[in-house]
């Protein structure tokens, strides 16, 4: 099973494989509980399979659930085995699709596993934001030179890459980035915390998908806590 980090929208999936049997696989592996889809389980994939949501967004809203249960649970509360417990988070993964749907950013296609955003929309759509920012007057002097790295990711990321990937990997090394040059004397302690999440999380059972998205996600909320605005939500709310 294809395993990258996941922001709402954006994903690759492997599509020689049936809808029911990517679902399952993704959400064994990435919980690491039960080997298989209890029965009202498999009602539920059913029924996003009827209704055409594609599975990298049936992958967004799980790892989005995981995430959200991980914020509220108690240490000692065990992971939901169950897919149907995420049910809502996926459904609220496949608005924000439609979102993007109706901006252009994504396509329609018959085949529930087709997601794939019009290259050279999403670019120019990222890459106006980042200039945008750069003008703002209220930019921290030390964001600049940040940005203006992001900018030419992107710009050489799209000759070789598709431009979801692109997106997605170039808005975590932005969050990052812009952690690291804006507060400087926090960005090891905040690695230490997001680290200790991750460690946290393997020892709840969460595999490797779950713990990359944890950790990308802890680095966003983290970057966001000092002014960074995630480039992949910007283009999403056509900022």
């Amino acid at each position: 099973m294809l395993c990258i980090p996941v922001h709402e929208v954006f994903f690759a999936v492997d599509e020689s494989l049936p809808y029911m049997m990517q679902v399952e696989e993704f959400f064994v592996s990435a919980i690491r509980r039960g080997l298989v889809l209890r029965p009202t389980d498999i009602e539920v994939v059913r029924d996003w399979e009827r209704r055409g949501v594609p599975l990298a967004v049936v992958q967004a809203g799980l790892l989005s659930g995981i995430r959200r249960f991980l914020e509220s649970a108690e240490v000692h509360e065990p992971l939901p085995s169950s897919l149907r417990f995420f049910r809502r988070y996926v459904e609220d993964a496949f608005v924000a699709h439609r979102r993007a749907m109706a901006r252009g950013l994504v396509v329609r296609s018959s085949s529930p596993v087709e997601v794939a955003p019009p290259t050279a929309l999403l670019l120019t759509e990222a890459l106006a934001i980042l200039d945008k920012w750069l003008l703002e007057s209220t930019l921290p002097a030390a964001a600049g030179p940040v940005l203006q790295q992001a900018r030419q990711a992107l710009q050489e990321a799209a000759a070789s890459d598709s431009a979801q990937s692109a997106l997605e990997r170039i808005d975590n090394e932005l969050a990052q980035r812009w952690l690291e040059v804006i507060t400087p004397e926090r960005f090891s302690t905040v690695l230490a915390d997001v680290e200790k999440q991750v460690v946290s999380g393997r020892q709840r059972g969460l595999g490797e998908c779950a713990l990359d998205d944890c950790r990308q996600a802890a680095l966003r909320a983290a970057a966001a806590e000092v002014g960074y605005r995630s480039l992949v939500e910007a283009v999403l709310d056509g900022d």
